[in-house]
């Protein structure tokens, strides 16, 4: 809708130091803002002043403090700029939400609980969908640019199943982000408890846990009503030759 497009429009040109080029068409959106019920385009509204130092932009900021969820969430009351909705609209709301926070140099709380419901948002593929995925990783990096770091020094230690199976030195000196691969040797069952904790220091720094797997097979399930099985009625054969699989489809149940 009109008033989403031209929030983001007013954002982009005040983040790009253009904001006082446009002063009446953000003015126009500022003032549809402060009317809004929408987050999005609140904090849309509030990273545009922010960004030209107007004092404004603390209203809009009190605004979304109060719209704030439980989980540290804020949710666009109908869709974003490129028409996201569902999580990718809530995650790119609370990114835009923390980032016109943290313009203020306040409400560290507030910020804390946005930050990690985007990092409990992460999945495989990212942060929701591409735009949210590229908000919630400025949100991150501007948090992290932002936070008080004491100077921190220790050892990553990485167990499996109650064994230490990694010991990975560390110290926020270093630029380049660890890695420990290959964890899966240790893999002995199908549950393993992977536990990470931090030793020699009182600081932990922030991880992440990526496991990837395949199989062959289906796992079975417990008490499945069907059962299925396939075979082939030889078990070598020359190249070309025609193999008969037989597949047989059950219902185990009366």
């Amino acid at each position: 809708n009109d008033a989403v497009l031209e929030a983001y429009i007013a954002w982009a040109v005040a983040e790009a130091g253009k904001g006082h080029s446009f002063k009446a068409e953000i003015e126009h959106a500022h003032n549809v803002a402060t009317k809004s019920d929408d987050p999005y385009v609140i904090a849309l509204l509030a990273n545009a002043l922010g960004a030209m130092r107007d004092p404004r932009a603390e209203a809009l900021v009190a605004q979304l403090l109060k719209k704030q969820e439980k989980e540290g969430s804020w949710m666009g009351a109908t869709h974003s700029v490129f028409h996201s909705q569902g999580n990718a609209l809530r995650i790119e709301t609370s990114a835009l939400a923390a980032l016109a926070l943290m313009k203020t140099g306040q409400h560290e709380i507030a910020v804390a609980r946005a930050i990690e419901f985007i990092i409990k948002s992460k999945n495989e593929y990212g942060y929701g969908n591409t735009q949210s995925t590229v908000m919630a990783l400025k949100a991150l990096v501007e948090y992290a640019k932002t936070s008080k770091h004491e100077n921190a020094e220790g050892v990553l230690v990485v167990q499996i199943d109650g064994k230490r199976v990694r010991e990975q030195p560390f110290s926020n000196a270093q630029i380049n982000r660890l890695e420990i691969k290959n964890l899966e040797q240790f893999f002995t069952n199908e549950n393993p408890q992977v536990e990470v904790f931090f030793e020699g220091t009182n600081t932990a720094i922030p991880f992440d846990l990526e496991i990837k797997y395949a199989a062959r097979t289906p796992r079975n399930a417990p008490n499945c009503p069907l059962s299925f099985r396939a075979g082939l009625d030889k078990t070598t054969a020359s190249v070309g030759e025609t193999v008969r699989l037989t597949a047989s489809l059950k219902n185990e149940t009366s």
